[in-house]
């Protein structure tokens, strides 16, 4: 019975151990992102070393004019993508609606889908057209650094993103 006690107690002080070594290693990792979102690549509280757009690494080497640049056409690019997407919002939710209907207007229904298409496709264009511009701002050898994907603030929803697997050079 004693050797039982004996085996448990230090289990307890074991779990004791790894337990306070995690609390540090996560004290010491909330003090780095604190202090890099304090003084962070992006210039902004709330933006630490993981959230910084890429448009703002280091390795771009983006004069202050061009980031101004771009700061101008991503408020013009949100002032006209906003009405769109409130239209793409609002046909989405319709279209739920209708098909969710105990008896669903099949006419009305592909004819909603079909004006929620032009809207995404007026969104997608849109996009495009302002990642052009924005691309045009930088110097070819700045847009070669730019990484993988990085739409330079230029997409029009959330979503889960891309992510390092869909990037054929990490698979």
């Amino acid at each position: 019975m004693k050797l039982k006690l004996n085996i448990s107690q230090i289990f307890i002080v074991i779990i004791a151990i790894l337990a306070s070594a995690t609390f540090i290693w996560a004290w010491e990792f909330n003090q780095e992102v604190f202090l890099a979102q304090r003084g962070g690549t992006y210039g902004k509280s709330g933006y630490g070393i993981f959230q910084a757009p890429c448009w703002t690494k280091p390795y771009l080497q983006a004069t202050p004019e061009q980031l101004n640049s771009l700061a101008s056409l991503h408020h013009s690019f949100y002032r006209e993508i906003s009405a769109l997407r409130n239209q793409y919002l609002n046909l989405y939710y319709e279209i739920r609606a209708r098909i969710d209907h105990p008896q669903p207007d099949v006419k009305m229904i592909f004819e909603k889908q079909k004006e929620f298409s032009e809207i995404k496709k007026k969104m997608d264009n849109l996009s495009i057209q302002y990642l052009l511009k924005a691309k045009a701002l930088f110097t070819p050898e700045q847009v070669a650094n730019l990484p993988w994907g990085c739409n330079l603030g230029f997409n029009y929803g959330q979503g889960m993103g891309w992510g390092r697997r869909m990037n054929p050079r990490y698979k």
